[in-house]
Order: structure tokens, then sequence, then C-alpha cells
């Protein structure tokens, strides 16, 4: 059935396969190139071609496969074997007025507009031994949460280490290698290996502070964690944040006073190499971060190669927003309204921890003292709001966990290893500071979640959601837009997900069907895209996309179908045959045997690979209960003959030849016809002598 199918899909697949409905393949066009008595109409009328010394098969888009009971298009996505290279492609020579883009479907690339399910979170039975505030978390891999020290009620600094089995919901005391030292402030980050974690243990209680951090990284997977301490160059601070942003790379600020009081306070910025264990400090630019006092920030992972980070009294006293770029190491102050609760205008009160919860950063709780008992997550997300820097804002989510301040705050790890998945929050002190709590929370997932399929990165929706819509960023093509195709990669179907879309910027919605061409009634001068989808749930098999392909072309439907292809590599080796098939959940494969279609798999063409240039291919005829005439004229003392391009084994078959001598039609033998053969008919034995043959399957 091919990667990724649910048990679902398989269970659907095997009662669909006794249904009546089911039958064999049939191909037909929405825009049919042909005229409808001609066999390319039932073709996928693939081509060979080569380019850079590496030869291809390219087929035209517009086809649908129908089995009855289910209809099925070509998509790259689909090919079982992506070593192929499946892909979209334009031909040769289609003009400036067509246009083809790909836009990756992530988290971070699209707007939220609804769903149901509430963000929340939801206390566990497990709880920590004994109480503390800011215990140093970080989740090992997409299961385990480590939690080590903090500070117990009264300012005593922890040295102990648990684990959180999240998935078994138990608190295990673990006993490290070697002895760690308690401090009131530690910081822990995963290595992103599934083992690994770095962890900080800075002092904070000298008033005067530059020397540098204890620092340590830790093999959590062992009975007892093994601990190597890092004696080599180190940031010195009371306090650092941070996180893993890239493979192997975590991004730390290190905060210190240089002198009593709160203006005298230096932030440097480093980057740890997870494989070399070293420390490096960095030359950033632009806007940059300045604590007014060690303890005023917080940051996490934002989305790959970028930090946010979260200032609770910048420079001189306001709160900011910021975005770390490690590829060009530039820090950018966002000019956002700052994550305040209800009524609040500024900044009063401890800070809050940050981290990146289902693919949004996130900030838990209120930054201010006066708010009272309500808990808020504030969470970084992009927006259609006009004047958002860089389209982000910070959206407030009332929680019905009790407020803490001074939370460990932690994520496991997503598909792409990153500090994305699931939140935990632990510990924390009482929102009136009378103590600590043991207790521990995790998040909600509701809404759009980042998800891998197929090895790439996507979205998904959340279990405890039944919908949630989305707009994708706008494209503005340069003309009037008269024909329009989307097609997607990932899992859905007709009743998971829904496609709207507009070419006069939201003035005018319209449903469209994925891979079906839209035919642009009311596009503006010039065309504004936007589109946005809905998905609906099935715990059995949720809707995931990864990537959208959409054209855009200035004339009609049936001009853009020809000017764009799906292309595949053929095998370079000569003489080699490979056949083509699509199944009727729409999984491509390209195989050795040649075999008839069924009515679960349709055989489309065969190839013969010719070395580094454009492979032979034979089409094949996939129509119910075809009836296919072939004719054919002896010239040059040449035998004609044809190839038998139906799908399907032949029931019925009738040969008449006319002799150029009389003029005359005779009624001959019917040749015998096999699958994927050639015919040569019998009688056609003068110049200009011709044939015609009927093959009915």
């Amino acid at each position: 059935f091919g990667s990724g199918t649910s048990l679902n899909d398989v269970l659907s697949s095997l009662l669909q396969q006794i249904q009546p409905s089911r039958d064999f393949p049939e191909i037909t066009y929405n825009n049919p190139q042909y005229d409808l008595t001609d066999k390319r109409t039932s073709q996928i009328v693939a081509t060979g071609g080569a380019a850079a010394g590496v030869p291809y098969v390219e087929m035209p888009i517009g086809a649908k496969i129908n089995f009855g009971d289910a209809e099925v298009t070509i998509r790259p996505d689909k090919f079982v074997d992506q070593t192929l290279n499946p892909r979209f492609a334009s031909i040769t020579g289609a003009p400036a007025e067509h246009e083809r883009q790909e836009v990756d479907i992530t988290l971070n690339s699209l707007t939220q507009l609804t769903s149901d399910g509430a963000l929340d979170f939801t206390e566990r039975i497990a709880t920590l031994p004994t109480g503390r505030s800011h215990a140093a978390m970080a989740g090992r891999n997409d299961q385990y949460v480590e939690i080590f020290g903090g500070t117990a009620y009264g300012g005593g600094a922890l040295g102990d280490w648990y684990t959180y089995d999240t998935l078994n919901n138990t608190v295990t005391p673990r006993t490290p290698s070697v002895t760690l030292p308690g401090t009131t402030r530690p910081a822990m980050f995963s290595f992103g290996d599934g083992q690994r974690v770095l962890l900080l243990c800075p002092t904070v209680t000298s008033p005067n502070v530059s020397a540098p951090i204890r620092a340590f990284y830790v093999d959590c997977s062992t009975a007892n964690p093994t601990v190597t301490e890092i004696l080599t160059t180190r940031p010195a601070g009371q306090t650092v944040v941070g996180d893993l942003i890239a493979n192997g790379k975590i991004v730390l600020a290190a905060t210190h006073q240089t002198a009593p009081g709160m203006a005298f306070n230096t932030t440097t910025f480093w980057e740890f190499d997870t494989s070399t264990f070293a420390f490096t400090q960095l030359t950033v630019s632009g806007s940059m971060p300045k604590p007014t006092a060690p303890g005023n920030s917080a940051a996490c992972f934002h989305k790959e190669n970028q930090l946010a980070m979260q200032v609770f009294g910048h420079d001189t006293g306001i709160v900011a927003t910021f975005i770390f770029d490690r590829t060009t190491l530039q820090w950018t102050q966002l000019s956002i309204s700052p994550p305040y609760p209800p009524g609040i205008g500024a900044y009063s009160g401890p800070s809050q921890p940050m981290a990146n919860v289902n693919g949004r950063a996130m900030m838990l709780g209120s930054v201010s003292s006066i708010a009272g008992t309500t808990n808020y997550a504030f969470e970084l997300r992009p927006s259609n709001v006009a004047g958002s820097d860089q389209g982000l804002i910070w959206v407030r989510t009332q929680l019905t966990m009790p407020l803490f301040f001074g939370q460990g705050f932690a994520s496991l790890l997503d598909t792409n290893n990153r500090p994305a998945g699931r939140g935990y929050a632990a510990g924390g002190n009482n929102s009136n500071f009378s103590g600590t709590t043991t207790k521990i929370y995790s998040s909600t997932r509701t809404g759009l979640i980042a998800v891998t399929y197929n090895g790439a990165a996507g979205v998904s929706l959340a279990a405890d959601s039944t919908f949630a819509q989305f707009e994708l960023p706008s494209f503005t093509a340069d003309w009037q837009v008269a024909a329009y195709l989307a097609s997607f990669a990932g899992r859905y179907t007709s009743s998971t997900m829904k496609v709207e879309v507009s070419l006069n910027n939201g003035s005018t919605w319209h449903e469209i069907s994925p891979g079906t061409t839209f035919n642009v009634t009311n596009s503006a001068t010039p065309g504004v895209r936007r589109m946005r989808i809905s998905f609906y749930q099935s715990l059995a098999s949720p809707p995931i996309l990864t990537k959208l392909t959409e054209t855009f072309d200035e004339t009609g439907g049936s001009d853009l179908e020809t000017r764009t292809v799906v292309r595949y590599d053929s095998p370079t080796t000569n003489a080699v045959v490979r056949a083509l098939y699509i199944d009727r959940l729409g999984n491509i494969t390209l195989e050795e045997t040649v075999a008839p279609s069924t009515p679960t798999k349709a055989l489309l063409h065969k190839a013969t690979s010719t070395g580094v240039t454009a492979p032979t291919l034979i089409n094949y005829i996939n129509r119910r209960r075809p009836l296919i005439k072939y004719t054919g004229t002896r010239a040059g003392g040449n035998t004609p003959s044809f190839t038998n391009e139906l799908a399907v084994p032949v029931r019925y078959v009738d040969a008449r030849v006319s002799t150029v001598t009389t003029g005359v039609l005779y009624k001959i033998t019917d040749p015998t016809v096999d699958f994927d053969a050639t015919v040569t008919p019998a009688g056609v034995n003068t110049n200009g002598d011709s044939y015609i043959v009927e093959l009915g399957g």
C-alpha cells in the first residue's frame, strides 16, 4: 500500500475492492487535447527526453485514472521511489504568461484562521518529589523530559535530577555519574540526538560575576546519566537562555552584572557545537536584546536557524521581542505589541519561561504580579494583521492551569529533531509566592501541528481538534489569470480537506479540486492569488500537507495542461525495460514486469532506456470495454505491423484488408493478438495494400 498508509486506509481499500462499483481503470481528461474518438484520450501520452545526460519521462497533467469507486491523479509525491526525482516541470518554450511555483507548507509559513479545541495545559498524574521553581528542563527525544535542580522554596539551590516519561507518566530519580553543582537558575538544552543534553550551572549569588559558567554535557540514555564537564572556553553569566535552532547548533544569550546595580549588565551571545562540545562567542549585529537584569529574558527555537527572545525589561525597561538569524548573525527587534494580559499596559513582575510548542514560540504565564491567578499562553504566530512586523503577532489564550511564576518549561523533540513538540511545564512558585508546586502539566494539541511526511516537513490536524482553517501566503501573477491548477503533496481525501482559492485578492472565493484545472472567471489584473484550506479530522488518517505546486496561465485550461508536465528520471543502462503503474490509492511504481491493468492497478506506459538519451515509450490504453481500430499500408516492400496498446487482454479481433489491385475490402483471418505484442496482419502483400484491425478489450 506504500509508506504512510494507515490501517483505516487499508481496510477501506479492502472494502472497496468487494464493492460492485469497482471496475477496470479508465483514463479521462477534464480538458481533452484530442477528439474523443482518438485513442490518445484514453492514454497518458508520455514522451521521453534527456537533459545534461540524464534521460527522463514526462507526462501531461490533467488526466484522471478512474477505478469506478476511486479516482486518482498523477502527483510527484505519490511515487513510491523518490530516487526517481519525480517533479513538476514546465515544457520547453512555455510562454512568459505561464508561471509555476512550489510553496513549502509548514507551520511557520501559514496563518491559522480558526479551529475548534482550545489550547490549554492539563495536569498530569505524575509529580515532582519536591517543589521547586526555575528548574532546568529539556526534551531528550519525543518521550522523555530531563529535569534538573532549580530553586527550593525559601531560596536554596537544588542539584537533583529526574526523568519524566511522558508516555507512561512516571517521574524517575536519576543519579548522574558525577555530583553536579546546585544552582538556583540552571539551564538545559537538547542536543537533538535523542540522548544528550547541555547543562549550564551559573553562579547567581554574587552581584559581580564574570567567571565562566560551569558547563556539562550529559548522556541521559544510560541508567546513570554520564556527565562530562566542559573545561574549555565558556560563557560568563548569572542566567543563560537559548535553544537548539539547527543541526548540532545551540545558540545562547548569557547575562551577568559587571558591577552592582541594574545599569551595569552585559549580555554576550554564544554558539555551542554538539559534535565538538565547544563554545564560540558570536559577533552579532542589529537591534540586540539588552536585559536590564539577569533573569529578565527567555528564549526558544522559532524556526530553522532562528531564535525568538523575549526581554522583560530591555535597555530602559520596556518589554520587547527579538528574532536572531544564525545565518546572518543578525538580531531584529520586532515592532509588535508585547505579550500582556488584559488590562495591563506596562511591565510589572517577574519574567516567564518560553519554549516552542507544536511548532510555535510560546511564553507561559503573566508578566504582571497584579494579574491575580489567571494564567495565559502567548504564541508568536504568523498574522495578516496590517503593520505586524515580519508578519508576526503575539496571540493570547487563557488557560485553566493555575498561574505559577518560574515554571520549568520545555517541549519534546518533533519529527525534525527540533524542540518544537508537545510542551511540558513543571514546578514554579504559587501566584502569591507562598510556596512552590510539584505539579507537572502538558499542553493539549489543537489546531494545526507540525509533522513530517515522506521525509518532508508539513502540517496536520491535532487530535484534539475536529477542524482547522488556515491561509497560505498570497501570490501575485503579472497578468490576469485565466486558468489555475493546484496540486498538493501529502495525504488527504475530499472528506478531510477543502481548498478555496481567489484570484482577485479575496473578493471572490471558489472551492476547487486539487489536481483539476480551474478556469478562472473573475481574476483581477494582475491576478492576486489567495488560498485558504480547511482540514477535517479523521483520527485514523488525519490530513497532511507538505507542499503546494501551483500553475497559472493567461489563457484557457487546455493550454495550461499542455505546458505543465510530471517528469521523472529514467534508467541510464541501455535496453532496460520498466513499466509505470498507478494503483487505486494513487501510489505510483516503476516496475520490471510488464503486466495488464487490473481493477486495483493501472499500467500507464512501458519505457525502454537507450543509455543517456531519451527512452522509447509505449503508452497503454486504459478504457472500459475498449474498441480500438488500427490501420496501416504496405510501402517500400515492408510488411506493416502495429503494437497492441490495450492495457487489458484482448477479447475481440476483426481484421480486413483492402488490396491495391481491386480496392475491395476483404475479410481475412484474424491475427493472434497477445498483450503487449507486435501484430502483423496477413494478406498485406503488395505495396499500397492496407489493413484495418479492430481490437476489443
